[in-house]
């Protein structure tokens, strides 16, 4: 996925291609993560698209505690700000539909209070992530690999399961990794598997099972406990 520190990424089993604008650090990344995962609390699934607010009211003190320790002033404040604003995500779906988002539409700081805009489809996608589950899962959760987003979005359209058992080959096919790529499983698991893992332990407590034939790895089954 897009990592918002990689320019572009083209998502084949999404049938979409992700590119930023300009690159942004891991610092403001998380800046943005966390002031979404703040704007999720005041949404729920059931308000209707016309009810959505686009605008949240924060005091400084309430986001300045996602800025780095030494950069918990207005200042830097601004700069992170300024960057989210400027800043497009250009998306290009294949049946020849396409469009562009701000990270953030607006802000305004008058003394201690702050208001910014966010764009609807974000909103909505925070409201929602079954209305947009790009945009849901490139820009609010902000997954760091492609690979994460595939694994992410098939466990999430699997609820009701609590493992996922694959074949090497299977799990492959999943992943949109061809058939010559990685073809030892410790590149596999070095490259894919551990990464996503790292990335959806936020999300979901989730463990790996090895399966072995003959003492080699020939299948793995995701527990989500």
């Amino acid at each position: 996925m897009i990592t918002m520190n990689k320019n572009k990424i083209k998502l084949d089993n999404l049938n979409v291609e992700i590119s930023i604008q300009n690159k942004i650090n891991e610092e403001t990344r998380a800046f943005y993560t966390n002031i979404i995962k703040l704007i999720n609390k005041e949404l729920t699934e059931e308000k209707e698209d016309y009810k959505l607010n686009n605008n949240f009211y924060f005091t400084l003190n309430e986001i300045s505690k996602f800025l780095p320790l030494k950069k918990r002033k207005l200042n830097h404040l601004k700069l992170y700000l300024n960057d989210l604003q400027s800043n497009l995500i250009f998306f290009d779906f294949e049946n020849n539909h396409s469009f562009s988002i701000n990270l953030i539409s607006y802000y305004e700081i008058e003394n201690n209070n702050i208001i910014i805009e966010f764009p609807k489809r974000i909103v909505r996608a925070v409201a929602n992530p079954k209305l947009e589950p790009i945009i849901d899962l490139v820009i609010c959760k902000s997954l760091k690999n492609k690979y994460s987003i595939f694994m992410y979005k098939y466990i999430n359209d699997n609820k009701e399961k609590s493992n996922f058992y694959f074949t090497l080959e299977d799990f492959k096919k999943q992943m949109y990794i061809e058939a010559h790529k990685y073809t030892s499983f410790s590149g596999l698991k070095s490259k894919v598997i551990v990464p996503i893992m790292e990335e959806l332990q936020e999300y979901y407590n989730i463990s790996l099972e090895e399966i072995k034939t003959k003492n080699k790895t020939t299948a793995i089954r995701f527990i989500k406990n």
